[in-house]
């Protein structure tokens, strides 16, 4: 669920689950996650995720930025 907090800030929160073929079993984790958006076609984003089983990663932070490359710069 994404909820936006302010015109350029979102807030994200997360449930997921997923296989973890090494350990023979599901995982479940959250996400809490910020993002921050200057302009229309970039954003940064910074996180936290819980793992929620004993084979997932109890904690990881991670962070990251999207770009979306203006139309005319593949020639189209």
């Amino acid at each position: 669920m994404t909820l936006p907090v302010r015109p350029k800030l979102t807030a994200t929160l997360e449930l997921r689950g997923f296989t973890e073929p090494l350990a023979k079993g599901p995982g479940f984790s959250t996400l809490v996650a910020a993002g921050y958006s200057p302009r229309p076609n970039l954003v940064f984003d910074a996180g936290v995720v819980q793992g929620l089983t004993s084979t997932s990663t109890r904690w990881q932070a991670t962070g990251g930025f999207s770009y979306v490359l203006p139309r005319h710069a593949w020639g189209l």
